[in-house]
């Protein structure tokens, strides 16, 4: 294992890989959403929050060109990044040549099906306990993070690079109900509490760490982008707590396809009036609320006394 400092300094270095980037004619694709992370501040933060040290196999989605990669790998113990570009990958590959904990899987993270693809979900089976540390491209960010959340598979803490806009919406708290009116908490701004965040919530507990200006990446994306912080709920996934997300998520579909229909009403319609009527007073909701006033712990209840596709 080798330093990151060891090899033409954090800021000289990622300076020259913009540099050999453009040298060597490349055009960050649209179609993939490549915005380079090129900083050597947030690329080191990245590294310091995800907390990785010598004795850590750390996952890395979207290598680019090997930014980020070169932090972590002189910092951990192995690095398993994956690349859907396959010039990139090779870019990378030449990039992290002094490095020998370093391993470049060259596919989709997906398999289309908005699932982890197949052959990362064996490798990251065999590779156990990990740290996942990445610079999300934007239009999979959030598919990404669910389905690996979904995977069950041994991540323990996760340090991600997403578009602000999904930062503040996997982060978000549910809007509070006032006196006749719906008032924000503090914590929302213009992004609301949604799928997304019930979907990652089930898994994990997101903390929004910082913004990061567009001039941080190559080229400049038209917005922010921001950190966040995931960390598991569960130490190990076991098949109940699978077959309980399975009718979960299928209450937030459920109930976020009228979002602005009343709670009552909902209920009434997927329950009949009697059991509305029970599920309401058991968990002393109020009729009135709404899909965005409910909390995980609601959802949850309903995915329990309710199950959906539970079998």
């Amino acid at each position: 294992m080798n330093s990151s400092k060891d090899h033409e300094g954090i800021s000289g270095g990622q300076k020259g890989v913009l540099g050999r980037l453009k040298s060597a004619g490349f055009v960050p694709r649209k179609s993939l959403g490549q915005h380079f992370l090129h900083d050597p501040r947030i690329l080191a933060s990245l590294a310091e929050s995800s907390e990785v040290n010598g004795d850590s196999n750390v996952l890395e989605i979207g290598t680019g060109p090997a930014t980020l990669t070169r932090e972590l790998a002189g910092r951990s113990a192995s690095v398993l990044t994956v690349e859907i570009d396959e010039r990139m990958g090779s870019f990378a590959a030449a990039e992290l040549a002094e490095f020998d904990n370093v391993e470049i899987l060259q596919l989709d993270a997906l398999d289309g099906k908005r699932r982890l693809n197949p052959l990362l979900f064996d490798r990251l089976v065999k590779l156990g306990d990990f740290t996942w540390v990445s610079n999300l491209p934007y239009q999979i960010a959030t598919t990404v993070i669910i389905a690996l959340l979904e995977a069950g598979v041994g991540w323990q803490r996760a340090v991600l690079t997403v578009q602000n806009e999904v930062a503040e919406r996997i982060c978000s708290p549910p809007v509070v109900q006032g006196k006749g009116k719906r008032v924000r908490a503090k914590a929302q701004k213009s992004i609301g509490y949604g799928p997304a965040s019930l979907l990652v919530g089930y898994w994990a507990r997101a903390r929004y760490l910082k913004k990061i200006s567009p001039g941080s990446f190559w080229p400049p994306p038209k917005v922010d982008s921001a950190v966040i912080l995931l960390e598991p709920r569960y130490k190990v996934v076991t098949s109940q707590i699978e077959k309980d997300y399975r009718s979960f998520s299928k209450w937030v579909q459920v109930l976020f396809q009228q979002r602005r229909k009343q709670l009552g009403g909902s209920l009434r319609g997927i329950l009949g009036q009697d059991e509305a009527n029970k599920a309401l007073t058991e968990r002393s909701l109020d009729a009135t609320l709404r899909p965005e006033n409910l909390h995980l712990e609601d959802f949850q209840f309903f995915a329990r006394a309710f199950p959906f596709n539970n079998g």
